[in-house]
Protein backbone atom coordinates (compact mmCIF):
# COMPACT_ATOMS: atom_id res chain seq x y z
CA UNK A 1 0.00 0.00 0.00
CA UNK A 2 1.11 3.02 -0.95
CA UNK A 3 2.08 5.53 2.16
CA UNK A 4 1.95 9.06 2.68
CA UNK A 5 4.03 10.99 5.43
CA UNK A 6 3.09 14.26 6.51
CA UNK A 7 2.80 16.63 9.23
CA UNK A 8 0.74 15.78 12.11
CA UNK A 9 -2.76 17.41 12.86
CA UNK A 10 -5.50 16.54 15.10
CA UNK A 11 -8.66 14.88 14.18
CA UNK A 12 -10.55 17.50 16.18
CA UNK A 13 -9.52 20.09 13.33
CA UNK A 14 -11.96 21.13 10.78
CA UNK A 15 -9.28 20.15 7.91
CA UNK A 16 -7.49 17.47 7.73
CA UNK A 17 -3.92 18.71 7.82
CA UNK A 18 -2.32 22.43 8.13
CA UNK A 19 -0.19 22.24 5.29
CA UNK A 20 -2.05 23.10 2.28
CA UNK A 21 0.68 20.88 0.34
CA UNK A 22 -0.46 18.60 2.29
CA UNK A 23 -4.14 18.30 2.39
CA UNK A 24 -3.79 18.73 -1.45
CA UNK A 25 -2.01 15.20 -1.84
CA UNK A 26 -4.71 13.92 0.83
CA UNK A 27 -7.57 15.38 -1.08
CA UNK A 28 -6.00 13.91 -4.60
CA UNK A 29 -5.39 10.28 -3.15
CA UNK A 30 -8.80 10.51 -1.58
CA UNK A 31 -10.66 11.50 -4.71
CA UNK A 32 -9.09 9.32 -6.62
CA UNK A 33 -9.92 6.24 -4.72
CA UNK A 34 -5.91 5.37 -4.11
CA UNK A 35 -5.83 3.12 -1.45
CA UNK A 36 -3.30 4.53 1.17
CA UNK A 37 -2.23 5.11 4.47
CA UNK A 38 -0.77 7.76 6.89
CA UNK A 39 2.38 7.91 8.67
CA UNK A 40 3.21 11.37 10.59
CA UNK A 41 6.95 12.27 9.60
CA UNK A 42 9.04 12.16 13.30
CA UNK A 43 12.01 14.50 13.74
CA UNK A 44 13.27 16.91 10.60
CA UNK A 45 12.13 16.22 6.84
CA UNK A 46 15.41 17.11 6.02
CA UNK A 47 16.57 13.64 7.20
CA UNK A 48 13.59 11.95 5.59
CA UNK A 49 12.35 13.08 2.45
CA UNK A 50 14.32 13.02 -0.89
CA UNK A 51 13.56 17.11 -0.92
CA UNK A 52 13.62 17.80 2.88
CA UNK A 53 9.93 18.58 3.04
CA UNK A 54 6.60 17.14 3.47
CA UNK A 55 4.63 15.97 1.94
CA UNK A 56 6.21 13.01 0.65
CA UNK A 57 4.74 9.37 -0.32
CA UNK A 58 6.53 5.93 -0.54
CA UNK A 59 5.29 3.57 -2.89
CA UNK A 60 4.48 0.04 -2.83
CA UNK A 61 8.01 -0.83 -4.44
CA UNK A 62 10.08 1.02 -1.62
CA UNK A 63 10.24 3.95 -4.35
CA UNK A 64 9.88 7.75 -2.89
CA UNK A 65 8.53 10.99 -4.42
CA UNK A 66 8.59 14.30 -2.71
CA UNK A 67 6.89 17.17 -3.52
CA UNK A 68 3.03 17.67 -4.14
CA UNK A 69 3.26 18.09 -7.66
CA UNK A 70 4.91 15.60 -8.45
CA UNK A 71 3.24 12.81 -6.24
CA UNK A 72 0.22 14.07 -8.30
CA UNK A 73 1.91 14.12 -11.96
CA UNK A 74 2.90 10.46 -11.05
CA UNK A 75 -0.55 9.38 -10.36
CA UNK A 76 -2.21 10.94 -12.80
CA UNK A 77 0.03 8.62 -15.56
CA UNK A 78 -2.83 6.15 -14.81
CA UNK A 79 -5.76 7.90 -13.27
CA UNK A 80 -5.92 10.69 -16.11
CA UNK A 81 -8.30 13.06 -13.62
CA UNK A 82 -7.22 15.85 -16.01
CA UNK A 83 -7.58 14.56 -18.73
CA UNK A 84 -11.29 15.32 -19.96
CA UNK A 85 -10.46 18.88 -19.76
CA UNK A 86 -9.50 21.21 -22.66
CA UNK A 87 -6.01 23.10 -22.77
CA UNK A 88 -7.63 26.50 -21.87
CA UNK A 89 -9.57 24.86 -18.94
CA UNK A 90 -6.01 23.21 -17.18
CA UNK A 91 -4.28 26.72 -18.76
CA UNK A 92 -6.66 28.71 -16.55
CA UNK A 93 -6.24 25.25 -13.96
CA UNK A 94 -2.66 25.91 -13.68
CA UNK A 95 -2.65 29.63 -13.77
CA UNK A 96 -4.95 30.10 -10.15
CA UNK A 97 -2.76 27.17 -8.88
CA UNK A 98 0.43 29.08 -9.46
CA UNK A 99 -1.08 32.02 -7.84
CA UNK A 100 -2.32 30.48 -4.94
CA UNK A 101 0.93 28.47 -4.60
CA UNK A 102 3.37 30.86 -5.17
CA UNK A 103 2.02 34.59 -3.98
CA UNK A 104 -0.45 33.80 -1.97
CA UNK A 105 0.77 31.20 0.15
CA UNK A 106 3.62 33.85 1.26
CA UNK A 107 0.72 35.48 3.48
CA UNK A 108 0.41 32.71 4.83
CA UNK A 109 3.87 31.83 6.00
CA UNK A 110 3.79 35.68 7.03
CA UNK A 111 0.99 35.11 9.13
CA UNK A 112 1.95 32.07 10.54
CA UNK A 113 5.77 32.85 11.28
CA UNK A 114 6.03 36.42 10.91
CA UNK A 115 3.70 38.34 12.12
CA UNK A 116 4.34 39.14 15.56
CA UNK A 117 0.66 39.70 16.54
CA UNK A 118 -0.08 36.09 15.71
CA UNK A 119 3.44 34.59 16.20
CA UNK A 120 3.14 33.46 19.72
CA UNK A 121 -0.70 31.56 19.03
CA UNK A 122 1.25 29.94 16.22
CA UNK A 123 4.26 28.64 17.79
CA UNK A 124 2.19 27.07 21.02
CA UNK A 125 -0.44 25.30 18.12
CA UNK A 126 2.26 24.22 15.89
CA UNK A 127 4.61 22.86 19.00
CA UNK A 128 2.13 21.06 20.62
CA UNK A 129 3.64 18.39 22.10
CA UNK A 130 7.06 19.45 21.75
CA UNK A 131 9.35 19.66 25.46
CA UNK A 132 9.13 22.92 26.85
CA UNK A 133 12.61 23.42 26.76
CA UNK A 134 12.99 23.12 23.42
CA UNK A 135 10.19 25.05 21.78
CA UNK A 136 11.72 28.15 21.96
CA UNK A 137 15.16 27.39 20.12
CA UNK A 138 13.31 25.18 17.29
CA UNK A 139 10.65 27.76 16.85
CA UNK A 140 13.06 31.11 16.77
CA UNK A 141 15.34 29.00 14.45
CA UNK A 142 12.27 28.28 11.99
CA UNK A 143 11.00 32.16 12.12
CA UNK A 144 14.74 33.31 11.22
CA UNK A 145 14.61 31.00 8.23
CA UNK A 146 11.34 32.34 7.47
CA UNK A 147 12.22 35.56 7.64
CA UNK A 148 15.11 34.99 5.63
CA UNK A 149 12.94 33.14 2.57
CA UNK A 150 10.16 35.71 2.83
CA UNK A 151 12.72 39.05 2.09
CA UNK A 152 14.53 37.02 -0.24
CA UNK A 153 11.46 36.31 -2.35
CA UNK A 154 9.89 40.04 -1.80
CA UNK A 155 7.15 39.46 0.63
CA UNK A 156 8.95 40.18 2.78
CA UNK A 157 9.85 43.59 1.76
CA UNK A 158 6.40 45.09 2.32
CA UNK A 159 4.65 46.60 4.86
CA UNK A 160 1.81 44.61 7.18
CA UNK A 161 -0.65 46.29 5.32
CA UNK A 162 0.63 45.53 1.88
CA UNK A 163 1.14 41.87 2.31
CA UNK A 164 -2.24 41.53 3.54
CA UNK A 165 -3.71 44.10 0.96
CA UNK A 166 -1.95 41.84 -1.88
CA UNK A 167 -3.89 38.36 -0.10
CA UNK A 168 -7.08 40.11 -0.59
CA UNK A 169 -6.33 40.77 -4.33
CA UNK A 170 -5.39 37.42 -4.56
CA UNK A 171 -8.72 36.18 -3.02
CA UNK A 172 -10.62 38.53 -5.04
CA UNK A 173 -9.52 37.28 -8.20
CA UNK A 174 -10.08 33.59 -7.31
CA UNK A 175 -13.63 34.62 -6.57
CA UNK A 176 -14.14 36.65 -9.82
CA UNK A 177 -12.30 33.33 -11.58
CA UNK A 178 -15.05 30.91 -9.70
CA UNK A 179 -18.05 32.74 -10.25
CA UNK A 180 -21.06 31.03 -10.08
CA UNK A 181 -19.00 27.83 -10.58
CA UNK A 182 -18.88 24.84 -8.12
CA UNK A 183 -15.02 24.28 -9.23
CA UNK A 184 -12.54 26.11 -10.91
CA UNK A 185 -11.43 24.55 -14.02
CA UNK A 186 -14.76 22.40 -15.59
CA UNK A 187 -17.57 21.07 -14.02
CA UNK A 188 -16.14 17.81 -12.05
CA UNK A 189 -13.29 19.08 -9.75
CA UNK A 190 -9.85 19.08 -11.32
CA UNK A 191 -6.15 18.53 -9.32
CA UNK A 192 -5.79 22.35 -9.25
CA UNK A 193 -9.41 22.84 -7.68
CA UNK A 194 -7.38 20.44 -5.39
CA UNK A 195 -4.55 22.52 -4.72
CA UNK A 196 -7.05 25.61 -4.29
CA UNK A 197 -8.57 23.42 -2.03
CA UNK A 198 -5.72 22.66 0.15
CA UNK A 199 -4.32 26.56 0.65
CA UNK A 200 -7.88 28.07 0.87
CA UNK A 201 -9.13 25.70 3.13
CA UNK A 202 -6.07 26.16 5.53
CA UNK A 203 -6.81 29.69 5.50
CA UNK A 204 -10.26 29.51 6.39
CA UNK A 205 -10.08 27.09 8.83
CA UNK A 206 -6.22 26.74 10.55
CA UNK A 207 -6.48 28.39 13.75
CA UNK A 208 -3.77 30.30 12.93
CA UNK A 209 -5.20 32.53 10.04
CA UNK A 210 -7.19 35.16 11.97
CA UNK A 211 -6.59 37.88 9.67
CA UNK A 212 -6.94 35.51 6.11
CA UNK A 213 -10.14 33.97 7.93
CA UNK A 214 -11.35 37.12 7.83
CA UNK A 215 -10.79 38.27 4.53
CA UNK A 216 -11.52 34.58 2.33
CA UNK A 217 -14.83 35.19 4.01
CA UNK A 218 -15.72 38.21 2.40
CA UNK A 219 -15.98 35.98 -0.43
CA UNK A 220 -18.85 33.55 -0.35
CA UNK A 221 -18.19 31.64 -3.36
CA UNK A 222 -14.97 30.58 -2.07
CA UNK A 223 -16.17 29.55 1.37
CA UNK A 224 -18.83 27.15 -0.38
CA UNK A 225 -16.02 25.93 -2.64
CA UNK A 226 -13.96 24.83 0.47
CA UNK A 227 -16.85 23.37 2.28
CA UNK A 228 -17.65 21.62 -0.63
CA UNK A 229 -14.76 19.43 -1.01
CA UNK A 230 -14.32 18.93 2.96
CA UNK A 231 -17.87 17.98 3.14
CA UNK A 232 -17.41 15.23 0.24
CA UNK A 233 -13.86 13.73 0.94
CA UNK A 234 -13.37 14.63 4.77
CA UNK A 235 -17.48 13.67 6.05
CA UNK A 236 -15.39 12.41 9.50
CA UNK A 237 -14.84 15.45 10.26
CA UNK A 238 -18.17 17.11 10.29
Amino acid sequence: MITLIQFPCSKKEKIANFSPFCLKVETYLRATKTPFQIETNKGDPKSSSPNGKLPFVKLQDGNLIADSQLIIEHFEKTNSLDSKFSDTQRALGLAAQRLAEDHLMWTVLYQRWIDQDEWPHSRQVFFKGVPKILVKPISSLIQRRTIKMAHAQGVGRHTEENIYRFADQDFKALSDLLGEKEFFVGDSISTHDMALFGLLANCLHAPVNPKLQALVKKYDNLTKFVERINKEYYPERY
